[in-house]
């Protein structure tokens, strides 16, 4: 299986969700900066090296029509959104993959923010979907030179284990094998997402 790169946690408002995970971890996210397409920005803390959590926010005027954007705006409460893989393979291959699994969205397409600290971050994503799925499917990212965002988050929450369920557990299986992934969705009557760390506060399940 690919590396896990991050994993998304939404919420309307960027410092309640911060608030909300300091709560329960004792670890204080920092702020990462503003996506440069004008609809999201974030917060970060590192679960280990080259794997951190993004706490995901919509911008102030962001277009909540945007799926990602508008699921952010939903989430009053934060709740575990998605996950991303850092590929062996190039995004070109997993493109075809896709393509070959009769996923949607197979294209790839450029990323980026501005770090506080003035640092520019850039990356390509392919983000393949089917509509049974949502956000269940992982999408696979590629950064752009030596600078991960978990190299200067800040550090505690240490990552232990994560599962993915879904009521259509067997069709997602079926895709993560055709991407080049383990089967590690198992069913469940809704989707959702579970992150267990070791944290200041003890054993934590997100």
């Amino acid at each position: 299986m690919d590396t896990l790169d991050h994993i998304i946690l939404a919420t309307a408002n960027l410092e309640d969700g911060c608030a909300w995970f300091e709560e329960r971890t004792g670890v204080t996210p920092k702020f990462g900066g503003k996506h440069t397409d004008g609809q999201t920005q974030n917060a970060i803390a590192a679960l280990g090296p080259r794997c951190y959590l993004e706490i995901l926010a919509p911008q102030p005027g962001a277009d909540l029509s945007d799926s990602w954007t508008g699921y952010c705006a939903r989430s009053v409460v934060p709740r575990l959104m998605t996950w991303c893989l850092s590929p062996k393979s190039p995004l070109s291959a997993l493109s075809v993959a896709a393509q070959r699994a009769g996923l949607g969205e197979t294209d790839t397409y450029p990323g980026g923010r501005v770090t506080p600290e003035g640092q520019e971050l850039e990356w390509t994503l392919l983000a393949p979907s089917d509509g049974a799925l949502g956000f269940a499917l992982p999408f696979f990212i590629h950064w752009g030179g030596a600078h991960h965002p978990a190299d200067t988050a800040p550090g505690g929450a240490d990552f232990k284990a994560f599962s993915v369920l879904h009521p259509k557990g067997e069709l997602l299986n079926r895709y993560l094998i055709a991407l080049g992934q383990e089967a590690i969705a198992s069913p469940a009557d809704a989707p959702r997402f579970t992150l267990t760390l070791e944290t200041p506060k003890g054993v934590v399940t997100l």
